[in-house]
Parts: C-alpha cells; sequence; structure tokens
C-alpha cells in the first residue's frame, strides 16, 4: 500500500460495519480495492484528483461523521474522574450513586479517569461491561435493599470491605501485612539477581585497567595496541566526517546530487553510539594502556617507551631522526594525523572529496597531538611507577582526558573549516560532543568510585559520617519518591522536596556503588590465596586506606577476569530467566487494585476466588474486552435496535464515491 495518510472515510466506513454488521457497505476486499482507487483517482490530472478528495473529505464525509456519532460533537458529554488515590475513588462513587438516582448515567458519551480516578474508573467499565447498564444503574440506586442486614450491594459492598486494598487486616500477626513483607523482598532479591551482577561488572573494569596498566603483559606487542587504537579511531573519525548534516543537502555545497551517501538509517543516536562512542573509547583504553606499558617494563627489552620507538622508527624511514625529547613529541603528532587523515580517508567510501577538508583534518590532528603530548608529560611522565596512588590516578583521568583532547582537536576542525560548514554541521558534532563529555564523566566517576570510594569510605571519620549521611539520603529518596504520589501539598513544598530529592538520588546512589565496590574488595580478598602479602591483615585497622588501595592495584588478574565473567554469566542468565516485569516492586499494588476493584465487578456467584489468598485470575480484563464507548451493552443494545427508517440514504454518496473511483459496488445485504 503506498504510504499515504489513512483516508476518513475509509475509517468511518469501518467503523460503521463494525456498529451496522447486518447492513455493511462493503465487505473488507472491496474497501481495499476502493483504498487503491482513492490514492489513484484515475481519470483525472493531480489538480483535479487533490480537488475531488478534499471536496469528499470535507463536504460527504462530514454528513457521515455527524450520522454516524449521534449529532454534533458540542452535544455530547463526559464522566470525569480525576486522580487522589483511594479519596478520589470513595468521592467518586457517590457521584455515581447520585447520578443513577437520577437516571442520567445512560446520557454520557465518554469516561474519562486519571490516577485515583481510575480505580473507580476500571471498577464501573467492568462491572458495565460484565452486567449491563440498566442492571449497574439500578444497583446504583439501591432503592431496595436485598437485606436490612445487607443494605448495600455486593458490588459496592466488596469495595468497603477492601477499603485498604493492600492490607486489607492490618496487624503484626496479620497474614496480609507479612505478605507485602515477603512480596517486597521476593521481588527485591529477583531484581537484584538481574540488575546486581551487571552493575558489579561495570564497576570491575577500573579494576581490570589497574591491573593491565599495572602489570605488563609481555607476550604481546606493544604496536598491536597502538594498531588498535588506530582502527577503532579511523572508524570513529570517519563516522564523524561522514554525518555531517551539510553532506545530505546538496544545495548547502553547491552539488546537484547530495555529496554523502551514507545510509539514513545508519544516522540515529543509537548508530552514533555504536559506529563512533563505543570505538572512541576503545581508543582511548588501548592509547592509554600502549603509553603506560612499556615506560614501566624495563625488562621486557624495550628502552624509553614504545613512543619513542615509534617517533624514531617512522622518520628513520625516510632517512631522519628527532632526538629526545623530539621524537615522542613527533610520535603524539603523527598518531593525531594518522587518526585524522585516516578517518578522512575512509569516509571518501561515503561522502565526494573536497580537498580543502585533508588541510584541516592534518592542522587539527598535529595540534591535537602536540596537546597531548604536552599533558601527558606534565601530568602523566612516569604512569605507573612509583605510589600506589598513580596507578589509580592514571586509570581514572588519563583515558577521559584524552577523549576531551580528542573533542578539542574536532572543535578546531569546526572553527579551520567553517567556511564550508552549516550551522546543522556545528550542531550535529556539538551533540556528539555532549556524549565525548558524559563518557568522560562516567569514566571518571565510576573510577574514582570503584578505586578510591572503599578506602574513603572506611577512613577514621569519614566511615561514621558517610555511613549515615548515605542511609539518609536513601531514606530521605524512598521517602520524598513514595510522598510525591501520594501526598497533596503546596508548590513551595513541593519545590523544596524536589531539590531535596534531586541532591539526596545522586548520594544514596554514590554510596550504594562504593558499598558494592567495598563489597568486592572483600570478596577478592577473601579469594585470594595470598590476602597476607596484599597487606591487609597486618595494619591496625584491617581494611584500612592504604590497604584498600593496594588490594585494587596489586589484586591477581587471573582472579579479576573470573570474577567479571562469573557476574557476566550470572546477569546473562537471570535475564534471561527471570522476567522482572513479573517480579515488579509494584506487582503486589497492582494485583490488590484488580482484587478489590476488578474483583467488585463480578462479586456475585460466578467469583471463586483462591481460598488461600482471595485472589482470582478471572477479575482482570483485557483492554480488547472493553468496547470505546462509555455505557457499551446499552448503547449497543439501543443502536442495534434502530429502525431501518432512521438509517440515513447514502446512495448517492456511494454514488458519488464511485465516480470519483473510490469505492467498488460493494455486496449489499
Amino acid at each position: 500500500m503506498p504510504d499515504q495518510p489513512l483516508p476518513l472515510f475509509r475509517v468511518l466506513i469501518e467503523e460503521y460495519n463494525h456498529q451496522y454488521p447486518e447492513k455493511p457497505y462493503s465487505d473488507p476486499e472491496t474497501l481495499e480495492d476502493a483504498f487503491q482507487k482513492y490514492i489513484n483517482v484515475q481519470g483525472m490530472d493531480e489538480e483535479s484528483k487533490e480537488k475531488e478528495r478534499e471536496r469528499i473529505n470535507s463536504d460527504e464525509v462530514k454528513k457521515f461523521y455527524r450520522w454516524l456519532h449521534g449529532g454534533a460533537a458540542a452535544q455530547r458529554s463526559a464522566l470525569c474522574f480525576s486522580g487522589g488515590g483511594i479519596r478520589s475513588a470513595t468521592f467518586g462513587l457517590g457521584v455515581l450513586q447520585g447520578l443513577a438516582r437520577k437516571g442520567l448515567l445512560a446520557q454520557f458519551d465518554f469516561l474519562s479517569t486519571v490516577s485515583g480516578g481510575g480505580y473507580l474508573g476500571s471498577w464501573l467499565s467492568a462491572w458495565v461491561h460484565r452486567k449491563g447498564l440498566e442492571k449497574v444503574e439500578r444497583r446504583l440506586k439501591n432503592e431496595w435493599p436485598a437485606s436490612p442486614l445487607k443494605p448495600e450491594p455486593d458490588a459496592i459492598s466488596h469495595l468497603r470491605t477492601y477499603s485498604n486494598y493492600m492490607s486489607p487486616k492490618v496487624g503484626l500477626l496479620s497474614a496480609d501485612t507479612w505478605t507485602l513483607v515477603a512480596i517486597f523482598f521476593r521481588n527485591l532479591i529477583l531484581n537484584w539477581l538481574v540488575l546486581l551482577p551487571l552493575i558489579l561488572l561495570v564497576l570491575m573494569i577500573p579494576r581490570i585497567c589497574v591491573w593491565v596498566v599495572k602489570h605488563p603483559v609481555v607476550t604481546l606487542r606493544p604496536w598491536l595496541f597502538w594498531l588498535g587504537a588506530v582502527i577503532m579511531g579511523v572508524i570513529a573519525i570517519a563516522y564523524i566526517y561522514a554525518n555531517r548534516p551539510s553532506l545530505a543537502d546538496p544545495k548547502l555545497r553547491g552539488y546537484e546530487e547530495a555529496p554523502s551517501t551514507y545510509p539514513n538509517e545508519r544516522k540515529t543516536q543509537g548508530w552514533f553510539l555504536w559506529r563512533c562512542l563505543l570505538p572512541l573509547l576503545i581508543l582511548a583504553v588501548s592509547i592509554t594502556t600502549f603509553y603506560s606499558w612499556p615506560r614501566d617494563a624495563a625488562d621486557d627489552g624495550i628502552k624509553n617507551g614504545a613512543l619513542s620507538y615509534f617517533g624514531n622508527w617512522l622518520p628513520g624511514i625516510i632517512g631522519q631522526k628527532f632526538p629526545p625529547p623530539f621524537d615522542v613529541v613527533f610520535a603524539f603528532i603523527l598518531f593525531g594525523v594518522i587518526l585524522h587523515l585516516g578517518g578522512w580517508i575512509f569516509s571518501l567510501r561515503y561522502i565526494k572529496p573536497d580537498w580543502r577538508e585533508p588541510l584541516a583534518a592534518f592542522f587539527a590532528g598535529g595540534l591535537g597531538g602536540g596537546l597531548t603530548w604536552l599533558i601527558a608529560y606534565k601530568i602523566f611522565p612516569s604512569p605507573v611507577s612509583g605510589s600506589l596512588h598513580m596507578a589509580a590516578y592514571y586509570v581514572c583521568f588519563a583515558a577521559p582526558l584524552f577523549i576531551i583532547l580528542l573533542l578539542l582537536t574536532v572543535t578546531v576542525f569546526i572553527g579551520v573549516a567553517s567556511r564550508f560548514t552549516s550551522d546543522e554541521d556545528r550542531e550535529w558534532l556539538a551533540r556528539a560532543g555532549a556524549w565525548l563529555i558524559i563518557a568522560s564523566v562516567a569514566w571518571t566517576l565510576i573510577s574514582v568510585l570503584v578505586i578510591f570510594g572503599p578506602s574513603l569510605l572506611v577512613y577514621g571519620i569519614v566511615l561514621l559520617i558517610s555511613l549515615p549521611v548515605g542511609v539518609a539520603s536513601g531514606m530521605v529518596t524512598l521517602v520524598l519518591g513514595y510522598g510525591g504520589k501520594t501526598q497533596a501539598r503546596s508548590k513551595e513544598a513541593s519545590g523544596a522536596s524536589d531539590i531535596l530529592l534531586m541532591i539526596a538520588a545522586p548520594i544514596f546512589a554514590v554510596f550504594i556503588l562504593i558499598c558494592l565496590s567495598l563489597g568486592t574488595s572483600w570478596l577478592i580478598a577473601e579469594l585470594s590465596s595470598d590476602a597476607t602479602s596484599l597487606k591487609l591483615w597486618d595494619v591496625a585497622r584491617p581494611y584500612s586506606y592504604d590497604g584498600l588501595l593496594n588490594l585494587i592495584v596489586n589484586s591477581h588478574g587471573d582472579l579479576l577476569v573470573y570474577l567479571f565473567l562469573a557476574f557476566l554469566v550470572i546477569g546473562l542468565a537471570a535475564s534471561i530467566f527471570v522476567n522482572i516485569n513479573k517480579f515488579s516492586l509494584h506487582g503486589a499494588y497492582r494485583d490488590r487494585l484488580i482484587r478489590a476493584y476488578l474483583g467488585a465487578s463480578r462479586i456475585e456467584e460466578e467469583r471463586k476466588p483462591n481460598p488461600f489468598t482471595g485472589l482470582d485470575e478471572n477479575d482482570n480484563l483485557q483492554m480488547q474486552q472493553l468496547r470505546t464507548q462509555l455505557f457499551h451493552d446499552g448503547n449497543v443494545r439501543k443502536t442495534i435496535q434502530v429502525e431501518d427508517s432512521k438509517l440515513p440514504d447514502f446512495t448517492l454518496l456511494i454514488e458519488k464515491l464511485k465516480r470519483a473511483g473510490e469505492l467498488k459496488k460493494g455486496k449489499q445485504k
């Protein structure tokens, strides 16, 4: 079917056929043919087609619409129940009883509910669906109670019984109360089983990075990391070059055709994260590892570091040799130029070459490489030698700094190339820069929390302060998060609570992450075969500041890899076999609302609840079981009983539609 908007006339005819199944205009196949003819309107030029479609949709269809929906829209009415939890539902019930006593329920066309009003709306819709409007209205009137001992209808009596729908019987020895406690912990544990291994998996990455940086794997060639960094960088930068918005618009570049053939489906944010941000992260980790390894491994036969090695080797090909430190400076500059020029060349698969851009890429890459050398030699002259802190600092800040410097080079490119880039290009690159900043900040925060968080948490007074602060912030988060949904508050109180919640929530999240990292350190210490060599137990305070930092820096690589794989397997297995949608923390809330309100709509002899739990799975209704009108059975019954003489004569309309090429003569019954 052509990619065209669905005509209103077809929607109305489908609606008519649904309401009057005994007198359809046409069968579905005829409607499909009619729609195709409507799209084409054969025998007319484009202008005539558009005029005929507009006339049909504006004049004839409006008449059909007004008749089908029982008059002008202004004559319709809606019954609306506002939010406010159980109080709103209780108040709305009284309104319903008053309307029923006046015989007004059948006069409403629509039902609208929100929040607590939805409790009552679902109860009313289910009751009408199961019993019919006339019977529901008669029972809501309750003019003649069945018994003085039972003055209310069963449906309302059931609501009163479950007015405290979460726990009908409250008490220390109440099974209802302790059932909620059991459900809470069951759902919490199952959710943790899925989420915690994946969180711990992420928290293991900084530990592994510290070990990799601190303990060079001499069996690997350092240049493999350099080569991997170049490949990842070229892929990411090529994506940036090929996806600039101006390349998709030929007018912006003066071409007859768009200078970029990069597929549109690969220009989404998801593709950016996969094809650009992830390679950039791998680039940052690989190149910082390459920079640190040989400089701290004098016994592996590589003197003065791998960077000076490349700085001397590559110029030597053309008969030159730079003395230190210019050899390393040249290596940095060369690396930046290779990334940017390689990315531009790789992007030529999708874009037409503009020979001004390589000059800008060369300049930006060289400048970025020089700045990277300056930052590296001033901040990390010897990345992993010396104190325990140096390796930790390097892992926390080296890769993010490299990403920020890469963002700086892209900014320089935009400035140099501003004469042949558009505002859309600058907006696109600004958004890409935002993701680079997010990745840098996230890496730094997670690394600092994992590496230094446990040490700070147990260091003297910090332990005494952080524990109550963390617990208190968690309580504030829970109380305010729940209270914002249940209490009616003034704007001032709401604003202050929202600010407090914004502050407390991240503090609590930080506290939880530090505790998880501390627990991981404890697990590593327990599983390690030489905990004594880690100097954890021969200090005045077990788990001291230096002891925990020493544990992170000097953990066994094999053990870290095993834990990483264990967390990965547990997380994947739990996510596959545990359906957390069935164990959400609001599942108990949902089930008890169904028991209280939808169960009340069938409280008579057909309801057979479980004698132990009081729940009946047949209480719930699927949305498709409800018709679109408010009072379904009554309105439909009246509609079906409309006399033939009251149906409009649409013969003229059908003939007009036929002449327009819209409708084929259908099978009339």
